[in-house]
């Protein structure tokens, strides 16, 4: 197995809002193996849910009437992911919405770079479904609780493992020209998404850190 070390990452929102993040969970890889898993239950703005949002995750405003906001805890979460490569399971929401929760709390996106685990998946298996749990499912991969945050960076870790193993690549550049894609990232407070083209970015895929 390539020795991969990066931070996975998952949000989970209250309403139809993607800024109105109310848990993030964080994986992090060493030398390709589950190192620690944290997450963090968060108030989004005026504690408000949708039904439906409570209905998927479980959530409810109960929950985070207590805890901080997004303003309030960003900078314990933030020493985890700048300046770091990290994975989420469909960047095109996660990556979005947390850039939308730190503009609407006048936070500067953190420099980053990602990679999006559902699209490598779909480059790496010939499987009917991608979403997280049947993804799961069809890899042999334990999956404690779907659509929470702390249980879906682990999958979404474990998913990335796979897909590594299997492409048997050892860089973050190895992958980008294997799959012929570019990382995502977070730069000097702009955001760039991942992209399905050819790329000369080099960079290893053993940065130190939390995923």
């Amino acid at each position: 197995m390539v020795s991969y070390k990066g931070l996975n990452t998952i949000v989970e929102t209250a309403t139809g809002k993607r800024s109105s993040i109310c848990e993030i969970g964080i994986t992090i890889v060493k030398d390709s193996k589950i190192a620690e898993s944290k997450s963090w239950l968060i108030q989004p703005k005026d504690n408000s849910y949708w039904r439906r949002n409570i209905e998927i995750h479980g959530i409810n405003p109960e929950d985070t009437q207590d805890k901080p906001t997004l303003a309030d805890i960003w900078e314990e979460i933030k020493g985890y992911i700048e300046n770091k490569t990290i994975i989420a399971h469909n960047t095109a929401f996660d990556m979005y919405a947390i850039a939308d929760a730190l503009a609407e709390n006048g936070i500067p996106l953190p420099d980053l770079d990602y990679f999006c685990s559902l699209r490598i998946a779909q480059k790496t298996f010939s499987l009917l479904r991608y979403s997280l749990s049947p993804l799961c499912a069809s890899l042999g991969i334990s999956f404690d609780q779907c659509h929470r945050a702390g249980s879906d960076s682990e999958a979404c870790a474990k998913v990335m493992l796979k897909c590594l193993d299997k492409l048997n690549v050892s860089t973050f550049n190895e992958l980008e020209e294997k799959l012929k894609i570019k990382r995502g990232n977070y730069k000097e407070g702009a955001h760039c998404g991942q992209k399905s083209i050819a790329s000369n970015y080099s960079a290893p895929i053993g940065v130190s850190l939390l995923a």
